[in-house]
């Protein structure tokens, strides 16, 4: 809705998630918002050579991650936390979303994040968290691939590549106890960034 010049949204459940682009004045060019019934929430934000957005976070329940009206890609969450991908293009149409989740039981907690999100120079996607499970399992609404690290001894971090296309190119892990896990990618080189309590 516009009133005087101001946008405004309903939030769905206790937070949603929102991804906006804004000109060089600071006028909006498209507001995309999306969440489920529970808590919601952005992490990381990237952006290609062609202007696509990479969002990243989690979110609980069920959430529609296309923002178009006339349809829907409504992906469910697994677990009580479920980590999430999204590509829109550079005007905010949806162009693929993913889940990432770990091996716990469905239903049962699983202390699973993506934190941080970066493009390299080919324009593939590198994803970085932490995880307290055993496996990385990415799914979207027609396919589900299980990856599989190294074991987790408690909270390790890791990181997934996607092709543009959204399917998965690579990944790995360290096995440390972290709590906040970031990346960079700097001339064509990848970072992982840290917070490490100590080695196991």
């Amino acid at each position: 809705n516009h009133t005087d010049g101001l946008k405004v949204f309903s939030v769905v459940g206790d937070s949603d998630v929102l991804t906006a682009q804004l000109d060089s004045t600071g006028n909006i060019n498209w507001v995309n918002v999306y969440g489920g019934t529970l808590e919601d929430k952005g992490l990381g934000v990237d952006i290609d050579d062609l202007g696509n957005v990479y969002s990243t976070g989690f979110f609980t329940d069920t959430v529609d991650f296309d923002p178009a009206s006339d349809s829907d890609y409504k992906i469910f969450s697994k677990f009580w936390s479920t980590s999430f991908v999204q590509k829109v293009d550079s005007l905010g149409n949806f162009q693929w979303a993913k889940a990432i989740t770990s091996g716990a039981r469905e239903g049962q907690y699983s202390s699973y994040h993506l934190s941080d999100i970066c493009i390299t120079h080919n324009n593939t996607v590198i994803v970085s968290g932490d995880r307290s499970q055993t496996t990385l399992d990415v799914y979207d609404t027609n396919t589900s691939q299980s990856l599989d690290p190294v074991k987790s001894k408690s909270s390790d971090a890791y990181w997934i590549e996607f092709y543009p296309a959204g399917n998965v190119r690579s990944y790995n892990t360290m096995t440390y106890i972290f709590e906040m896990v970031g990346c960079n990618y700097v001339n064509n080189k990848f970072q992982v960034i840290a917070l490490a309590h100590w080695k196991l």
